[in-house]
């Protein structure tokens, strides 16, 4: 994820070119992986995409 300050940079830089208004949608994804044998959990982490 961006910061605050990204966030205004990229719609200040929006405004500037005459509009009104602009928006600004965000997606964040998180990948999830658990390695099991027997059974038994090996190894379990997480990755921000």
């Amino acid at each position: 994820m961006f910061s605050q300050e990204k966030s205004s940079q990229y719609l200040g830089l929006a405004l500037q070119k005459g509009g009104e208004w602009a928006d600004l949608f965000v997606e964040e994804t998180t990948k999830n992986k658990a390695l099991l044998s027997d059974k038994v959990i090996k190894n379990v982490s997480q990755q921000q995409l």
